[in-house]
């Protein structure tokens, strides 16, 4: 009756099945695990931990499970994403902009993330002053820019600078890169495109207006709006206006794309989407709040957060609204999603995660902060900061929670993922993780 059955996670830790009480026990970090969900019980016996399968099952993201006593084999079963509604992203594992990719979807495949179930810091770098970009990360460098004008490129095996570069005022322009070109705004009322390689000026365009949103690059097209309300198109080869729109107010919105239309916030309330071929007007859609956060889309709906408490899924086509979904608060996080779920953060202290086709509640997380940074996803995991000074790591079906993380200040900043680890910044602090001790 007491016979007990060794098994191996994917991440290499022992696993063992008491086949009478049909109770796993996970020797690995097992503080880690939820020990504060009434519905489920965790033993602890001497130094080990026993925790029930469906807990154990729930945090690896299976949807069910399965024991058949005859074989001694204990199977979970996972959701499939379908091949067709896997978002895009740069499969060779890099972060190039803010949420990673043109769409803004915050999704990364799997393996381009830590391995292991818990994250562990491998390296830290602190700036003089502030963090204020979301790091990006190309071909093993981290680039990362702070509020007192200085962009940083760190390797990512140890966090060593390799080159900076000072622009004599703030930064609050997450980098977008292509190729060996790193492009970039800063409050000194000019826009960079640099060599990503050494920080040396390529070109230089001087802009009328201080710059709060992160670039974007495609099809050789660099895109970003001014507080001005002055949305620009150039020529990410010279710098050369193709065309410019004026919006109603300042735009802090990031854009993001989907085939000919580009799409931003602007704090006039509006979520404008244009043609990129020349700037013309498609649409426009007026919430009852600013829209500072940056919308996504994953080609047939646009997903935008407002300052009236709502998340809306809108018709790229039309901008007629496919649904709606109200929190308690203003959101300045951005919408994330891979395959059929959403995910974003609220003033209100919550990360929600909502069906993606219809905005149906999924489940709710309550941290101690307010979160303004957007989620990241990666496998069955979501990676968020709130303002609470914790990073998060929540099952991406259930909510639950897989590991907290306490860093040294409020995480307003999205993180980034690349190459086998997550970054995340915090203050002055850029952190990196990854699944080795």
């Amino acid at each position: 009756d007491h016979t007990v059955l060794e098994l191996v996670d994917v991440a290499g830790n022992l696993i063992e099945l008491k086949q009478n009480e049909r109770e796993l026990l996970y020797n690995h970090e097992p503080a880690k695990l939820d020990e504060k969900d009434s519905r489920v019980r965790v033993l602890s016996v001497a130094d080990e931990l026993f925790v029930p399968v469906r807990m154990f099952a729930g945090i690896l993201g299976a949807d069910n499970f399965s024991w058949d006593a005859s074989t001694q084999v204990f199977t979970m079963y996972f959701p499939v994403i379908p091949e067709d509604t896997v978002p895009n992203t740069h499969f060779k594992g890099d972060w190039p902009c803010l949420k990673g990719n043109s769409t803004r979807t915050g999704w990364i495949l799997d393996e381009c993330a830590p391995a292991g179930l818990f994250l562990h810091k491998e390296w830290t770098y602190q700036v003089n002053g502030w963090i204020t970009t979301s790091p990006v990360i190309v071909g093993s460098i981290v680039y990362i820019g702070d509020r007192e004008g200085f962009l940083t490129a760190l390797d990512e095996h140890n966090g060593r600078m390799i080159w900076f570069k000072e622009f004599h005022d703030r930064i609050f322009t997450t980098p977008a890169i292509s190729e060996d070109r790193l492009f970039i705004g800063s409050w000194n009322h000019t826009f960079y495109c640099l060599n990503r390689f050494t920080g040396s000026v390529i070109w230089e365009k001087a802009i009328d207006s201080l710059l709060n949103s992160s670039p974007l690059v495609v099809n050789q097209k660099v895109m970003f709006g001014t507080d001005k309300g002055l949305f620009y198109c150039l020529d990410a080869f010279d710098g050369k206006e193709l065309w410019t729109f004026q919006a109603g107010e300042e735009i802090a919105s990031s854009p993001c794309v989907n085939g000919e239309s580009v799409f931003f916030g602007c704090r006039d309330m509006s979520l404008y989407a244009l043609k990129q071929s020349d700037g013309k007007l498609i649409w426009q859609f007026k919430t009852g709040g600013c829209t500072y956060a940056t919308p996504s889309t994953d080609g047939q709906m646009v997903f935008q957060g407002s300052q009236d408490h709502f998340v809306y899924a809108l018709n790229s086509q039309n901008g007629k609204v496919r649904w709606s979904f109200q929190t308690n608060s203003g959101i300045y996080s951005s919408p994330s999603f891979s395959s059929d779920l959403l995910y974003t953060g609220s003033q209100d202290t919550y990360v929600y995660c909502l069906r993606k086709d219809t905005g149906a509640k999924i489940w709710s997380y309550q941290t101690k902060g307010a979160v303004s940074a957007s989620a990241v996803i990666s496998g069955n995991r979501v990676f968020i900061g709130s303002g609470d000074g914790t990073l998060y790591s929540l099952n991406a079906h259930s909510g639950r929670v897989i590991q907290q993380i306490t860093l040294s200040e409020p995480i307003t900043q999205t993180c980034a993922i690349a190459n086998g680890r997550l970054y995340a910044t915090s203050g002055p602090i850029l952190y990196a993780f990854g699944n080795t001790h």
